[in-house]
């Protein structure tokens, strides 16, 4: 119970006494000069101060009448209260028995000073009770001398004591003796009824603090301290009160009207409470962030508890709070018998709405986190238990059940719905739906933070249909698609604008399996992989599904603690269609080719931005072909148009086989088509930009020799045995704009490996004059192969 509430009910018994010794007069029938010549000793020495009052008047209807009631303070002349009058009503019946029994006790006007002095004592700390070695003995001598004067004089039954349109002036000298705190109680009204030392009585207090009214009334037991009250306080200013909350509060209030309607019910060693504790219009500035403020913001608190005031233990059985319309619940109880308090509490969330969150907080705080527009409502309890110091170990339970939780990033939002379990140290999901755009995925995990500090855990993922490109489509946005006629860049990306590193202190295996994958074009069919992530390390095992009609296998390693990640595999694509698979890994792939197509890869690498990735990425593998067909590539059609040969821009192939090597943005390949019509060995590189220097080798059939426009002397000279045409060929430029020419080198090996051999089989036996001779012809032949 507050300070104010306890002096006034003392003062009531202040007043009780005077009331008391007064009536002295009326049952020993005195004159009013008597009156003061007798009563004021008695009230001095009871009340230890100095007491004065004016004129008495008694009269047979009316009762006693004492005006200007003074007392001074202790040891000193200022004033500790006065009463304008005091009037003591007593019954007639009474009175002409003998007996002087006053039912009504009337102060009118008085005015009260209570002072806190700098040594945290009050200016009536003396007629307290205290604790103190002593206070015992010093109380028993109070109450026996007020006994004293009771049964003295006569037997006292007030039915009533009203004090009218006081007024109560606090001044406080502790926080600052120099330039005290004041603050005044004004249209101070108290009635109590039955008034009684040893046993409880009704009593009704009222008075306007700072303007706002404030009503207590119940029954109080002086003697036992015990008692019942209703407390309401209407909107009142908190400003004026700051220096006693200033330091509890995380920032500088600016402003805040508090009001009160509670229950209070009081035990010696109990105290329970109940009611409703309203703070409206609250602006407040955050000491450690300044630029984030409440305004206008409302709290609302239902409470119901009950203070073991012995054993130091609060037990909350109902705690509802509201801040701006969101809603949270609380129950439990906790022992602060020591330093580090102890709690038991669950905490309630009702229908939580993260929009209506978002809102209320203070934009300052939430700014760089209204970009996702967060939405959702969140269901569930808390249940924490453990030393205040404990934590995050406070922590022991909690079910949440979040409903269609979405946040925006770039032009997708993501979501989850479904329900989060944690008991035990055990971390669960049931029925978790992830969400992003139109993506949906199953999530069913189970894990455990070890006494290490890792959380180790398991996991399912599971989804009906997946589309990797709008997944990365926020990615895409934020960089520019690569085109080989785009102008040289004149910065690159290097590693340390990439991202990571990461530490995910976790040890975490799961399946993942998704029925069908989407990736451009390409469509993955029935797709698991094992995954693990350890040690900052993805691994990624067994992956396995069904692409083109074939099979795909594979495995990766990801380091998520390098700058830009790191990265290894391989793949295998086996029995898979050759069209459908390019054009899903490059959907402007307008050319045909079709065959069976097996693959062998290994890959390796650092970053996630293209410019990275393709500088770093290296490929190595094999592949092959059977059964197909090949026609529309611009290469292909330039190599016919070259060779004049449009019969060479359709290829129907056996196989088309080849190995390749990528390594700093340059592929190096050799490859071989053999097909009914041509056998094409094409080696040499293609650079990342679409560059290419090739060396091929092509040897066509006779049909088709016979309709390349080649010098009769070369065409006889490039036949083999059977019949076929051997053209080397080099081709250079872009892939768009190649340029082909002839291998001159090649050719004149060729040629003269062929007419050397020729020519030296038919003059084996002549002499070196001959050969010699035979070497100036085949020079001349040559350069008329050639033009020269």
């Amino acid at each position: 119970m507050s300070t104010p509430v306890k002096f006034s009910i003392y003062i009531v018994i202040a007043v009780v006494i005077c009331a008391v010794v007064l009536s002295v007069t009326v049952k020993t029938q005195v004159t009013p000069g008597k009156v003061r010549k007798t009563l004021l000793p008695i009230l001095e020495k009871t009340l230890d101060r100095k007491v004065d009052f004016g004129e008495i008047s008694i009269g047979l209807f009316t009762g006693i009448v004492v005006s200007d009631l003074s007392v001074k303070q202790k040891n000193a002349k200022d004033i500790f209260f006065t009463v304008e009058s005091v009037e003591l009503h007593y019954r007639f019946l009474s009175l002409l028995l003998g007996d002087i029994i006053f039912d009504r006790v009337y102060f009118d006007r008085p005015v009260i000073s209570c002072i806190r002095l700098a040594e945290n004592q009050y200016n009536f700390s003396d007629l307290l009770p205290t604790n103190s070695p002593g206070s015992d003995i010093k109380t028993s001598l109070i109450k026996s001398k007020i006994s004293g004067v009771l049964s003295s004089t006569f037997n006292l039954l007030i039915k009533e004591i009203i004090i009218n349109d006081g007024t109560l002036q606090f001044i406080d000298k502790l926080k600052n003796p120099t330039s005290p705190f004041r603050y005044t109680l004004n249209n101070l009204n108290i009635k109590a009824r039955q008034i009684a030392f040893d046993k409880s009585f009704p009593v009704d207090f009222s008075a306007i603090v700072n303007g706002a009214n404030i009503d207590i009334s119940g029954r109080y037991d002086l003697s036992q301290r015990v008692g019942d009250l209703t407390i309401h306080l209407a909107p009142l200013d908190v400003l004026p009160f700051a220096p006693y909350y200033r330091d509890s509060f995380p920032g500088k209030i600016g402003s805040g009207n508090l009001a009160l309607k509670l229950e209070v019910d009081l035990q010696p060693h109990l105290i329970s409470s109940k009611g409703m504790i309203v703070f409206d219009d609250v602006d407040l500035v955050f000491r450690n962030q300044p630029d984030a403020a409440l305004k206008n913001t409302s709290f609302t608190v239902d409470y119901a508890v009950n203070y073991d005031v012995a054993k130091q233990y609060l037990d909350v059985s109902t705690l509802l709070l509201n801040f701006n319309g969101i809603n949270l619940g609380a129950e439990g109880n906790a022992t602060h018998s020591t330093t580090d308090p102890f709690l038991v509490f669950t905490l309630y969330l009702k229908k939580i709405d993260l929009r209506e969150v978002m809102q209320s907080i203070p934009a300052d705080l939430t700014r760089k986190y209204q970009k996702y527009s967060f939405a959702g409502l969140v269901d569930g309890q808390i249940d924490l238990r453990g030393n205040l110091s404990s934590g995050t170990q406070l922590l022991k339970s909690g079910n949440l059940h979040l409903s269609d939780i979405r946040a925006s990033t770039e032009n997708f939002r993501a979501g989850v719905s479904g329900d989060i379990v944690y008991e035990d140290n055990l971390l669960q999901t049931q029925n978790l739906k992830l969400q992003y755009g139109d993506q949906q995925a199953m999530l069913q995990f189970k894990g455990a933070t070890l006494p290490e500090g890792i959380f180790q855990g398991d996991f399912i993922l599971t989804a009906d249909a997946l589309d990797i490109e709008k997944l990365l489509i926020s990615q895409k946005n934020g960089e520019k698609e690569f085109d080989v006629n785009d102008p040289p860049v004149q910065r690159q990306r290097t590693l340390s604008e990439d991202i990571g590193p990461f530490n995910v202190p976790v040890n975490i295996n799961g399946d993942v399996a998704i029925n069908r994958l989407l990736y451009n074009n390409l469509q993955f069919d029935k797709m698991t992989a094992r995954m693990s992530l350890k040690d900052n390390y993805l691994v990624i095992n067994n992956l396995d599904g069904q692409l083109a009609e074939g099979q795909l296998k594979g495995s990766a390693v990801i380091n998520l603690a390098v700058q830009g990640l790191a990265y290894q595999g391989g793949m295998t694509v086996n029995q898979s269609k050759a069209m459908p698979l390019i054009t899903g890994l490059f959907p402007s792939f307008e050319k045909n080719i079709s065959g069976v197509v097996q693959i062998q890869n290994t890959f390796s690498g650092r970053g996630t931005k293209f410019e990275n990735f393709l500088r770093h990425l290296n490929l190595n593998g094999k592949f092959s072909l059977i059964n197909g067909e090949v026609s529309g590539a611009s290469l292909q059609d330039e190599l016919a148009d070259f060779l004049g040969s449009p019969d060479l821009k359709t290829l129907s192939f056996e196989s088309l086989t080849g190995q390749y090597d990528f390594k700093n943005g340059t592929v190096h390949f050799n490859s071989r088509l053999d097909s009914s019509t041509a056998k094409v060995n094409p080696v040499g590189t293609m650079k990342s930009d679409g560059q290419v220097d090739l060396s091929l080798d092509i040897s066509v059939a006779p049909e088709i020799l016979k309709k390349i426009k080649v010098n009769s002397h070369l065409k006889n000279t490039i036949l083999d045995a059977n019949g076929w045409g051997n053209l080397p060929l080099l081709i250079q430029g872009s892939l768009t704009h190649p340029q082909f020419s002839y291998d001159s080198v090649a050719l004149q090996n060729r040629l003269a490996k062929k007419v050397s051999q020729k020519l030296v089989e038919e003059v084996a036996p002549a002499h070196q004059e001959d050969k010699e001779s035979v070497k100036k012809m085949l020079d001349n032949t040559l350069n008329k192969l050639f033009g020269k």
